[in-house]
């Protein structure tokens, strides 16, 4: 990571939310509603999930926004992993005893059309100051902050590299809380790492860091 480029990114991070606070406030106030509802599920909740309890804890994801039928990916879970199979897969890996490295690789092994984004989503939610969302945009973003050896593919995010890139993101909440934004959690690292200031290589990025939710 490029600490330079960090904080001239946070510069114009900071400029931007000083213009558009309004915006900035209810989207801070969304990922908190978002942390507190996936918090509440805990182990024994997610462990006794209806199939209807289930669709609503996996549409809610920033991460499936992009499909039309949300169902139909659910119904397919269930066909290739097994309903039960899912509950207790998704309740190991939220609130399991094991290190989040090794509960990351036991649930990638055993579920399949779960990918790293949701994964990783549900993680940020639970463990909002050590688990950070991973998926292409943020690669991207990563990128552009200078940090190396990103995955280029979701079969290179094994749990190890999911915590180093977490330990990354960790860094910058630091330079984040240092800078004045004491909210500064790996949910809000999000925000700055989707930031697209108004340079040229925000044209490579996807959306903007408050039209997420």
């Amino acid at each position: 990571m490029d600490l330079m480029i960090v904080e001239q990114h946070l510069e114009s991070y900071k400029q931007h939310i000083a213009m558009h606070s309004r915006e900035y406030e209810e989207d801070l106030a969304e990922r908190k509603r978002r942390c507190d509802y996936y918090q509440g599920w805990t182990r024994e909740r997610i462990l006794h999930m209806t199939e209807t309890d289930l669709f609503q804890y996996i549409s809610k994801l920033w991460a499936i926004l992009i499909w039309g039928n949300k169902r139909y990916l659910l119904d397919k879970m269930i066909q290739d992993n097994s309903f039960d199979c899912l509950r207790r897969s998704i309740a190991e890996l939220q609130w399991g005893q094991e290190p989040v490295p090794v509960r990351w690789d036991c649930f990638k092994d055993k579920i399949k059309g779960f990918g790293p984004a949701m994964m990783s989503e549900l993680l940020c939610y639970v463990y909002p100051s050590e688990c950070m969302i991973w998926n292409r945009r943020s690669s991207l973003g990563l990128s552009h902050l200078g940090v190396k050896s990103l995955p280029a593919y979701n079969y290179q995010l094994t749990g190890r590299k999911y915590a180093e890139l977490s330990q990354e993101a960790q860094k910058i909440s630091l330079v984040m809380k240092d800078a004045g934004l004491q909210d500064a959690t790996l949910l809000t690292v999000d925000c700055l790492i989707l930031f697209r200031p108004p340079i040229s290589w925000s044209a490579r990025m996807g959306r903007s860091w408050f039209k997420e939710v």
